[in-house]
């Protein structure tokens, strides 16, 4: 596990990249609104990707400074202009009903693990989805 500094937007923005033993892939979490690459949920979903075989990089939109504005935290057209800088991939937009504004709820931590397994046997084939991993119809839709 390694802290990195990435240029994006005249900035450097800070991502934590987390390799996974024979990765199939790279799962990137984008963080930007209150919470950042060290927040515990985001690190357990993480952790459970990276058990099923994928690379993980959690990057921060913001600086630590620019965090600490409410009107950075929330500003979507600036962190999705950086986030356009820097990648260009097939995306999906996902709601967890059962989910509160921060993740704090395990079972919607669950679901975002699922779908995002789900994701990416999808794009990669089934055989990406690996290492005590599961996908469950019911988790998530």
């Amino acid at each position: 596990m390694s802290d990195i500094f990435i240029p994006v937007g005249g900035r450097r923005v800070a991502a934590r990249v987390q390799p996974a033993q024979r990765a199939r892939g790279t799962v990137v979490f984008v963080h930007g609104s209150g919470v950042d690459r060290h927040d515990p949920r985001n690190q357990f979903v993480a952790d459970k990707l990276r058990r099923a075989g994928f690379d993980t990089v959690l990057l921060d939109l913001l600086e630590p400074s620019e965090a600490l504005d409410c009107h950075h935290a929330f500003d979507i057209e600036l962190q999705a202009a950086r986030l356009a800088e820097r990648l260009t991939v097939d995306k999906e937009l996902a709601v967890v009903p059962s989910a509160s504004h921060f993740f704090r709820e395990p079972e919607a931590l669950e679901a975002v693990v699922q779908h995002a397994l789900r994701w990416f046997s999808r794009y990669l084939g089934a055989a990406a989805v690996r290492g005590g991993a599961r996908l469950s119809a019911s988790a998530g839709g």
